[in-house]
C-alpha cells in the first residue's frame, strides 16, 4: 500500500510540473524563423488569385508588401498594397513586436475610409494554431478620404483560428493550413468595419512556395457594400527588392 501511495504521489508531481493530457503546452514562437517569413511578408514576394476554381490569365487580385513606410509610425511598418484592375484597392501597415505579433497600425481603402489604430491591433501571433483567439483592442481614428476626421472609438479585434487542413488551391498545390475569422467591433458589440477571413499555411522562407495567406474572403470596394469574395492563391512571383520595374506588375495581366 505505502508504495502504492507513493507511485500515486510521484505521478501526481510529475503532472504537476510537466502538463498531462489534453493540458499539453504548445511550443514557443519558431526560433530562428523571422515573422516576415513566416507570415509571407517579404518585400517584393507578389501573391496573385483568382474568384475561380482555375487560374486566370488576369488575376482578380494582386497583394504585395510594396515598400517600408518609416514615416507614419514609430516603428517601419510593411505597407501592403492589394491591387484590382492594376490599382491599390486598400492598403495595411503593419510591424511585428518581439513576441511574433503581427500588429496592424493602420489600414485605409483608396477613396475612402482609413483606420488608424493607437495602440496598433494584435491581429495574429506567431506561430498560428488551431483553436486559438487573438484579442486586442485599440483606439481608432477613421478618416474620410480627404483626411477629415470623422470619429473616435474604441474597437475590439478578435481573431479565432480553426483547421482547414487540406486546402486545395488554382495554384496546383494542397497546403496545411488554418481559416482565421477577424472580427472588429465598437465597445458596445456592434460590428465595426467590414467582415474579413482569411486561410493562412505557415511559410518557411521560400519565396516562390504557396504559402502565407492563401485565400482571402473580403470586401474591397470603397464602401464595404459590395459583399466578400473569395480570392484563392493561382501564383506567386518574386518581383525582387524593387517591384516597381516588374512587367506585369503583381496583379497585372501579361
Amino acid at each position: 500500500m505505502r508504495a502504492l501511495r507513493l507511485l500515486t504521489l510521484g505521478l501526481a508531481i510529475t503532472c504537476s510540473l510537466a502538463a498531462c493530457g489534453n493540458n499539453t503546452p504548445k511550443p514557443g514562437p519558431d526560433a530562428g524563423l523571422p515573422p516576415e517569413q513566416y507570415f509571407g511578408l517579404q518585400k517584393g514576394r507578389c501573391f496573385e488569385y483568382t474568384t475561380g476554381d482555375v487560374a486566370e490569365t488576369a488575376p482578380a487580385l494582386g497583394v504585395m508588401v510594396e515598400r517600408m513606410d518609416t514615416t507614419q509610425f514609430s516603428v517601419p511598418t510593411y505597407e501592403i498594397a492589394y491591387r484590382i484592375g492594376g490599382g491599390v484597392a486598400m492598403l495595411d501597415y503593419v510591424a511585428f513586436d518581439q513576441d511574433g505579433a503581427m500588429l496592424l497600425y493602420k489600414r485605409s481603402f483608396q477613396g475612402g475610409k482609413s483606420y488608424i489604430y493607437d495602440p496598433p491591433l494584435k491581429r495574429l501571433l506567431q506561430p498560428v494554431f488551431a483553436g486559438d483567439r487573438v484579442e486586442s483592442s485599440s483606439e481608432v481614428r477613421i478618416r474620410d478620404g480627404s483626411g477629415a476626421l470623422l470619429a473616435t472609438e474604441t474597437h475590439n479585434l478578435t481573431a479565432d483560428i480553426f483547421d482547414d487542413s487540406d486546402v486545395s488551391l488554382p495554384i496546383g498545390k494542397t497546403v496545411t493550413a488554418n481559416k482565421i475569422a477577424f472580427q472588429e467591433k465598437k465597445a458596445d458589440g456592434t460590428a465595426a468595419t467590414r467582415s474579413e477571413f482569411r486561410t493562412f499555411a505557415a511559410g518557411l522562407g521560400d519565396r516562390s512556395a504557396a504559402d502565407g495567406f492563401v485565400k482571402v474572403e473580403f470586401d474591397f470596394t470603397i464602401d464595404g457594400t459590395g459583399g466578400n469574395l473569395v480570392y484563392k492563391l493561382q501564383k506567386v512571383r518574386d518581383l525582387g527588392e524593387d517591384p516597381s520595374t516588374a512587367n506585369p506588375p503583381c496583379g497585372g495581366a501579361p
